[in-house]
């Protein structure tokens, strides 16, 4: 297990986007997801593909950190934040703040 902590931005979008129990819940499974080939740029924004994809559910976290771990490029494309305006992106879904 990979156990390393998360960014203050990706804590502060958990907090946006999770509530009660599942926010423990989701920081322990995003602390936890080993990324194979993914440095630490590309690992805050996977998590953000990851909390994006959920939609606010624990169940939906879980299938997108399944599909982080075969290839998180994939996550990636899935969540549209493949691209250099990815942080644009993550404003408009609200994941993000403009002050962010």
């Amino acid at each position: 297990m990979a156990n390393l902590r998360l960014s203050n931005l990706v804590l502060r979008a958990i907090d946006r986007a999770f509530m009660g129990p599942d926010r423990q819940l989701v920081v322990a499974e995003l602390e936890a997801t080993n990324l194979p080939l993914a440095g630490p740029a590309e690992r805050e924004r996977v998590h953000f593909a990851v909390l994006l994809l959920a939609h606010g559910s624990a169940a939906s976290l879980r299938g997108a950190l399944e599909l982080a771990r075969v290839d998180w490029r994939d996550v990636l494309v899935a969540a549209g934040l493949a691209s250099e305006n990815w942080r644009d992106a993550l404003v408009e879904s609200g994941i993000l703040t403009p002050r962010d």
